[in-house]
């Protein structure tokens, strides 16, 4: 391949010698830019006919509005270009594969064959060997068992070991002077390549797993433990004692003090079916129910936001029936104007008019009000300050319309009375559609939450079986 590669950087030397004498023409691009693309403008000139120039030139027209000449000089220029790119993009890679062959045919390659075991805890690792002969290579692969420690080595790691050990032991404990619960006997050292196992002189105070047990213990007892530390062929011992203390003094609470006895009366008597507990031991008192607390703050903490609740709920219903009210006046004024433009067409009085429409009409909200508005003027009240009170309790905008025309129509005379109701009519009719496309959306806005709880229902139906056939 060495060779292919001085034969192709050759031939890059001797196109540069040829196109010399193009070189003055791109002189101002630079000394090296101008050389490759004095290099282009020699290819391009010997092979540019083999080109399709005539769909380049197509192109740039398309992108370009310049003349013929130009087009065919943007077009000469962008193939020269293309050339001295070629070349540079052919070089570099040469010049690459020139430097990988010579680094793998004169570089000395690693002879020494070194494989480095895992560390002492590690474990076996395979490694291929390749083995070459006559051209053909096998592979073979080798079952490297990790590096191990020398007897010396084992004698110095001991050491490193019983610290370990004395430094975990005592676990909850203060030290290994002062034991009164269970102890740590670990199983392995931090590494994990040594394999500890555990015997104690003294089994019935402290076992091999390190569980203590110092129950009848009357004073102070030494237990010697010892560590049996096996590391591959080589092996050893380590011991240590641990010092029982009968009693903690001092240094143990009255929980403790009140647990430790209970587990004794708990002990003791083990034939009776009953177990009697005392009611209190060194100050602490004894019960299996929970202490009863006085809940008379608590209740009178939440009286406050109970209060506030009842006030809300109670603010919630009056303004739920509010509604209720005027949406059922909002339903019965179309009918109400109707039937009181009807009334004065036939030549009846207004408060006449007013009075048949409460005979004729079931009780309703706006029929009480009509009454009630009758009798004041039966009482003596004024007709036309009657009918704006009428208008002011019924609180919406249509009927206080309504009854401030009525009003004014009485203090300066009923000779447009029935113009005016005319119009309203009109008008409430307009209302009436209106507020039924507001209630269909609303109900339209209310059905969407069932109308999805259906679909996810008819979902799970359709999906529960073709998920069971997977």
């Amino acid at each position: 391949m060495i060779f292919i590669n001085i034969v192709f950087f050759l031939l890059i030397c001797m196109l540069a010698i040829i196109s010399r004498k193009n070189y003055s023409k791109y002189k101002n691009e630079g000394h090296i830019k101008g050389l490759f693309l004095s290099m282009g403008e020699t290819i391009y000139a010997g092979t540019g006919k083999l080109f399709a120039q005539e769909k380049i030139s197509s192109d740039f027209r398309k992108i370009n509005i310049v003349s013929e000449a130009n087009i065919k000089l943007m077009t000469h220029e962008y193939m020269v270009k293309n050339a001295a790119i070629c070349l540079v993009v052919g070089l570099v890679f040469n010049l690459i594969s020139a430097c990988s062959c010579i680094l793998y045919r004169y570089l000395p390659q690693s002879s020494d064959n070194i494989i480095e075991r895992a560390g002492y805890q590690g474990d076996i690792e395979p490694h291929d060997i390749y083995m070459s002969v006559d051209g053909e290579t096998s592979v073979y692969v080798l079952q490297v068992s990790p590096v191990i420690y020398t007897n010396q080595e084992f004698k110095e790691q001991l050491e490193r070991v019983y610290l370990e050990l004395a430094e975990a032991m005592p676990e909850d404990n203060e030290s290994l002077d002062s034991i009164y619960t269970d102890i740590l006997l670990k199983s392995s050292d931090s590494t994990g390549a040594f394999d500890i196992s555990w015997h104690s002189d003294y089994p019935e105070y402290v076992t091999s797993y390190g569980k203590v047990n110092r129950d009848g213990l009357e004073q102070d007892m030494e237990v010697l433990l010892t560590a049996d530390v096996t590391y591959q062929n080589y092996s050893d011992s380590l011991s240590y004692t641990v010092t029982l203390k009968a009693d903690k003094g001092n240094d143990e609470n009255n929980i403790d003090i009140v647990m430790r006895k209970l587990k004794e009366i708990e002990g003791n008597d083990r034939e009776k079916q009953f177990i009697r507990l005392p009611d209190e031991v060194d100050g602490v008192s004894i019960s299996l129910s929970p202490e009863r607390k006085d809940k008379a703050l608590y209740i009178m903490i939440f009286a406050i936001p109970a209060c506030v609740l009842s006030a809300f709920l109670g603010k919630s219903r009056m303004m739920e029936k509010i509604k209720e009210r005027d949406n059922m006046l909002r339903v019965l004024y179309p009918i109400f104007v109707n039937r009181l433009y009807l009334l004065l067409g036939t030549g009846m009085t207004l408060k006449n008019s007013m009075r048949q429409i409460v005979d004729d009409t079931d009780n309703n909200i706006l029929t009480k009000e009509l009454s009630y508005t009758l009798r004041e003027m039966d009482a003596g009240k004024d007709e036309a300050y009657a009918y704006e009170q009428l208008g002011c309790r019924l609180a919406l905008p249509q009927y206080v319309r309504i009854m401030n025309h009525i009003s004014q129509n009485l203090r300066l005379g009923t000779r447009d009375l029935r113009a005016m109701m005319e119009e309203e009519v009109h008008m409430s009719v307009n209302d009436r559609i209106e507020y039924a496309k507001k209630k269909g959306e609303e109900a339209s806005t209310k059905l969407l939450i069932p109308m999805i709880i259906l679909l996810a229902i008819v979902m799970v139906i359709i999906m529960i079986p073709a998920v069971m056939k997977f």
